[in-house]
């Protein structure tokens, strides 16, 4: 390691009506952002630019709202809504102009515009501004050539304090409020690649399909006598020729993915659906981080951190991008939450969540 340049892109976000990703009405606000800037040397320096209607800003002190579009010139912030990465290879395949694509992300199903059972089409952004995710494109320069991972304190976790006070005053679970974070994604986009970041504890797959209940009258969507599949997936829909026996769901715990078989309607088989249905391709956050050691000299001493252990995590991370000096690197920095998460229910209704992104540049090139 050669040297470690640190800045830090620090996001507050609020899921402040978040509902079923499925449901008519759910948005979050964006507080809290802020840049800083830690130079180790005149030559191991890292400027990040942000690119504002095709003219390139470079803040020493960060950025503000306004700047990054979360408010609007009325300083009103701006609604979001969830989306998913599904259906990537649209506008990620050979024909994509790397130097200048911007990453696109699906909008939801809904029940008021008809059954569109497989691609919901891009969620693109109202004339009023930001109103699905939250979108950057920057410039990262350097004055040597580097590859740039994570740091060690970027994070994603549910800010246990405010969801506290939406338990509280709302009668909300405490300890389903705070199973928002794992809904969350970063993703980071330039012309070596796409890189999605979720939460270091998401210990499950997010599939890009599944049969769903989105009115939630308590039994899965089906059409002519057979439940729907939807999402991306390949093939045709596998259906179980026996019904599968299950234990009715109560009212109470019906959810948009989890309902009743209606009586009489074939069933999906879920089980060969999944061989079928596109996964996300998400990274943990710790795969794509790289550790400081030098930074860890006292807890090594103390024997309450292994280096080893350390080194061997930093020759497994994956860089998200290279800088070579005198060039600017473009990045698009999307922050999302992805609706086909399992845990994007009516259950994080109101939860909110924080968000750090650092990043280190390792001179090593």
């Amino acid at each position: 390691m050669l040297g470690a340049l640190l800045f830090s892109l620090g996001v507050g976000t609020s899921v402040t009506a978040t509902y079923a990703w499925y449901t008519l009405r759910e948005f979050s606000s964006v507080n809290n952002l802020n840049l800083q800037i830690d130079a180790m040397s005149e030559d191991a320096y890292l400027k990040l630019y942000l690119d504002k209607d095709g003219e390139q800003i470079h803040k020493e002190d960060g950025y503000t709202k306004e700047d990054l579009g979360i408010k609007d010139e009325d300083g009103n912030e701006r609604e979001l809504t969830d989306v998913s990465g599904m259906y990537q290879e649209k506008w990620l395949n050979e024909e994509t102009d790397m130097q200048n694509a911007i990453p696109e992300l699906r909008t939801s199903y809904r029940t008021a515009f008809g059954v569109n059972t497989k691609d919901s089409g891009p969620a693109n952004r109202s004339k009023t501004g930001k109103d699905f995710y939250v979108q950057n494109v920057f410039y990262l320069e350097a004055g040597m050539d580097c590859h740039i991972y994570l740091a060690e304190d970027s994070d994603i976790s549910a800010n246990q304090e405010q969801n506290e006070i939406v338990a509280r005053t709302k009668g909300k679970n405490l300890d389903k409020l705070n199973q928002v974070a794992h809904t969350v994604r970063t993703s980071f986009f330039t012309d070596e690649g796409y890189v999605v970041a979720q939460p270091d504890d998401n210990d499950y797959e997010t599939y890009y399909g599944g049969i769903l209940d989105l009115n939630k009258d308590g039994t899965y969507d089906n059409k002519d006598n057979k439940e729907i599949l939807y999402g991306e997936f390949d093939g045709e829909v596998p259906y179980r020729s026996e019904p599968k026996e299950f234990t009715p769901v109560e009212e109470k715990d019906i959810t948009t993915f989890i309902s009743n078989h209606g009586d009489g309607i074939t069933q999906v088989d879920i089980e060969k659906a999944n061989e079928q249905i596109k996964k996300e391709n998400a990274k943990k956050i710790k795969d794509v981080t790289y550790i400081n050691t030098s930074s860890h000299k006292e807890e090594y001493d103390n024997g309450t951190r292994s280096m080893a252990q350390d080194i061997i995590l930093n020759k497994k991370a994956t860089p998200l991008c290279s800088v070579h000096k005198g060039e600017k690197k473009r990045i698009v920095v999307s922050v999302y939450v992805e609706g086909w998460d399992r845990y994007m229910t009516d259950d994080i209704a109101s939860a909110c969540f924080d968000i750090n992104i650092s990043f280190t540049a390792l001179f090593d090139i």
